[in-house]
């Protein structure tokens, strides 16, 4: 009798023991799907009704048909400025090819004379090179002349002071004389502007003045 005893409280134990674990299995379940439950939103809060006056539904409606209002001029005004910059290009073009074509009908005679000379060099007589010689210089003034007709002027040099902005000094030559110390001696390569802009630079031999 007192083994039986002794036994009905282990098994009371166990018993109490199961029960109250699955009774914090079941709360715990609970307590989570209660969590999920407050989590998930409903499809009811998603789709949320705004109701608006008429006064701001009219509204509303004007702003919308101002945006595309705008948004068609937006696209008008870049279309045209589109078709401007197509024409711009196109006028550029033009412009530089009509400028070509003057610049070479203006040299062309001056190359057609050459081509004569050219030409007669080897029938010329020795007592007619000076003549030759002479119709050569005359073909360089023509072509001189055409060259300022198109705005182009030659860079005055020997006799004149050294001028970085306009020479390029490709000789440095020593000198006793103090008077022409950065001065030009000589024309080495002509230097032009064209309309007042420098488009070459002369090359020029400059003296320069060593005291002993």
């Amino acid at each position: 009798m007192q083994k039986e005893t002794e036994k009905k409280p282990k098994n009371n134990s166990d018993e109490s023991s199961f029960l109250s674990q699955n009774g914090k299995k079941e709360e715990s379940g609970k307590a989570k799907n209660s969590v999920l439950d407050k989590g998930t939103p409903n499809a009811a809060d998603k789709a949320k009704k705004v109701t608006l006056s008429e006064e701001e539904y009219t509204k509303l409606c004007e702003e919308a048909q101002k945006g595309i209002v705008y948004y068609d001029k937006f696209l008008r005004i870049h279309a045209e400025l589109e078709n401007i910059q197509k024409r711009t290009q196109k006028e550029k073009a033009n412009f530089f090819q009509l400028a070509t074509e003057n610049v070479i009908t203006k040299i062309l005679p001056v190359v057609d004379n050459f081509d004569r000379a050219v030409d007669n060099v080897e029938t010329t007589k020795p007592e007619d090179i000076k003549n030759f010689l002479n119709g050569v210089e005359l073909i360089r003034k023509e072509l001189q002349r055409v060259l300022m007709e198109l705005g182009t002027e030659k860079l005055e040099t020997v006799g004149k002071k050294f001028d970085p902005h306009f020479h390029e000094a490709v000789i440095v030559e020593s000198i006793n004389d103090e008077s022409k110390d950065d001065v030009i001696l000589a024309e080495i390569q002509a230097g032009y502007k064209m309309d007042g802009k420098l488009i070459r630079p002369a090359k020029v031999k400059v003296g320069r003045y060593i005291k002993k």
